[in-house]
């Protein structure tokens, strides 16, 4: 897949942890983080704070005011319980509008 977005589109892509992104503070505008990344992490509580670590990295290499967004296929019960502590995730409906 690496080489395919390579050849075919021209992409340069990096394999990371994304708990620990090798990119600086502010480095990109735009923070996509596709399904898998998130969508299929176990349902433990300790989860969690795998979720808000990723989540925390993204905000940390987005520059300001940046932009990130988040595919989800099937959200975790781990992510569920996050959003709606952060108030982000009601009656099944996620959003960061007030």
């Amino acid at each position: 897949m690496v080489r395919y977005a390579k050849v075919r589109r021209g992409l340069d892509l990096i394999q990371a942890d994304a708990r620990d992104m090798p990119f600086g503070k502010g480095t990109y505008k735009t923070i996509i983080y596709a399904t898998g990344v998130i969508d299929f992490m176990s349902d433990e509580e300790s989860d969690e704070e795998e979720i808000h670590a990723i989540l925390t990295e993204g905000r940390r290499i987005a520059n300001h005011p940046g932009i990130i967004f988040v595919a989800f296929y099937k959200m975790s019960v781990a992510t569920v319980k996050l959003l709606r502590r952060l108030g982000l995730l009601q009656n099944n409906v996620f959003s960061t509008s007030n």
